[in-house]
């Protein structure tokens, strides 16, 4: 008899990064990967948060991505995307893999903190799988 997939085997971290993600108020947000085009985007969500020292934004849109990943959970605004959470992915050679999830006063309640912690534990799960 099989044994039960549990959910990390059954989340393929592309198809999450790939689609649109309904939240328990019914409003949709994407994830994606953050890019260096993404630093107004990233500052003003860090000023919602009370931090924007240039470093810190800039670290959550340059990266190397064999070290660390970053994704951001956003949501259409005004024609363009509104970044509503971030999550950072590090990627240590341990295989001992962190995440650390950020989510704005406006998203609290919604599941954008889940979503993304579901999205970076599967990524790091998937990369453990390919470095073996």
């Amino acid at each position: 008899m099989a044994s039960p997939q549990t959910i990390q085997d059954r989340i393929d971290p592309g198809a999450m990064l790939a689609s649109t993600h309904e939240l328990s108020d019914g409003s949709r947000v994407r994830l994606r990967l953050t890019r260096p085009t993404d630093l107004p985007k990233i500052e003003a969500f860090l000023e919602s948060l009370s931090a924007t020292p240039e470093a810190l934004v800039r670290h959550y849109a340059f990266y190397d991505p064999r070290e660390r990943l970053v994704l951001a959970a956003t949501m259409p605004r005004d024609g363009g995307e509104e970044i509503v959470g971030l999550a950072e992915v590090t990627l240590a050679a341990t295989g001992s893999d962190e995440i650390a999830v950020l989510a704005g006063e406006d998203s609290q309640g919604r599941g954008v903190r889940t979503l993304l912690s579901q999205a970076g534990a599967s990524l790091a799960i998937h990369r453990g799988r390919n470095a073996a």
